[in-house]
């Protein structure tokens, strides 16, 4: 949900007079706008330490109409060449962090996207890839009073 809740501030950050809607467009949802939903999310153990994410999400912008609700496509290029500067370019995303964590970032791994003029969308595929720790539980009591004889030995 990190994931992509850092993808939504991305897109309300640099569009934000634009509605981006999160796994589902409404029924009277309004153009220009965005959808981010989660296509996929694979993860892979590393090792004892860590695992790896691989979400991949597809973006959709809705392009302006005009009056004849023809679709206006010079928007489009131009929020496609935003897309790319935003997404493709960074190499990396920021994170939104529980408070008192360190500032963190996920990779990019892909970004592909394809313009449809017929439908007035552009839709995104972004694969990220991003490392967490393995939780691990405490199995065991800690030990609260030890007491330690020691005995050292000296050679003559």
């Amino acid at each position: 949900m990190r994931l992509l809740n850092s993808i939504c501030k991305i897109l309300a950050d640099n569009y934000p007079n634009m509605p981006v809607y999160i796994e589902q467009v409404p029924n009277d949802f309004v153009r220009p706008s965005f959808l981010v939903e989660a296509v996929t999310n694979s993860a892979e153990i590393k090792n004892y330490h860590t695992y790896q994410k691989n979400p991949t999400f597809q973006i959709v912008y809705f392009g302006e109409r005009d009056i004849a609700n023809q679709v206006l496509a010079e928007p489009l290029y131009t929020v496609q060449d935003r897309l790319d500067e935003l997404f493709l370019l960074q190499l990396a995303i920021p994170i939104i962090t529980d408070a008192g964590e360190r500032k963190r970032y996920a990779k990019i791994a892909s970004f592909i996207h394809s313009l449809r003029l017929d439908e007035g969308a552009i839709y995104c595929n972004l694969t990220i890839n991003f490392t967490e720790q393995v939780p691990h539980t405490e199995e065991y009591e800690l030990m609260e009073n030890l007491s330690l004889g020691v005995e050292t030995v000296t050679e003559d």
